[in-house]
């Protein structure tokens, strides 16, 4: 992981600086590899090490409980995965990567609702024919921008019902 830091100068002149991680593609070839399994149990536990003092910071802030922040978090880490594995043409292996980090009980990554779903469109000549399929990342957190004047929910806000 590389890290720089970002500077935030809040309203009234506090600098706060985080240091974000930046995933190198490179660093996760590891799901290709079936004799290196502990690579997800390294990046679960630096994933919890360096998004807890965010988290903690936020929520001090925001008054938000730390659950529900832990949840967009596991979201972010379910569509850059995605993201990941359709570019490196490996996306199952790629979601599968990211549910057994984000579907670990007991952890604060942990998020059932979060994670795929697949749209597939068949030729309305043949319905056997697939034409494509486009998997999407399904939200278990919430961002919370209705919350903010004049936003309403977002296009894929886990609290809306399908229609």
């Amino acid at each position: 992981m590389k890290y720089e830091p970002t500077r935030v100068t809040k309203p009234n002149g506090q600098e706060l600086v985080y240091h974000k991680p930046h995933f190198y593609l490179s660093a996760l070839e590891g799901w290709r590899r079936q004799d290196h399994q502990d690579w997800r149990a390294i990046l679960h536990g630096a994933l919890l090490h360096h998004f807890s003092p965010i988290v903690d910071a936020i929520a001090e802030q925001s008054g938000m409980r730390e659950g529900p922040l832990w949840k967009v978090i596991a979201d972010s880490i379910c569509i850059a995965f995605l993201m990941v594995g359709k570019h490196r043409d490996c996306e199952q292996a790629a979601r599968e990567a990211a549910l057994s980090i984000v579907h670990q009980r007991g952890t604060p990554l942990y998020s059932k609702r979060s994670g795929f779903h697949d749209v597939t469109v068949y030729d309305p000549n043949d319905t056997q024919t697939v034409l494509q399929t486009h998997s999407f990342r399904l939200r278990g957190g919430c961002c919370r921008i209705f919350t903010v004047d004049d936003h309403s929910y977002c296009s894929t806000c886990c609290f809306l019902k399908p229609d």
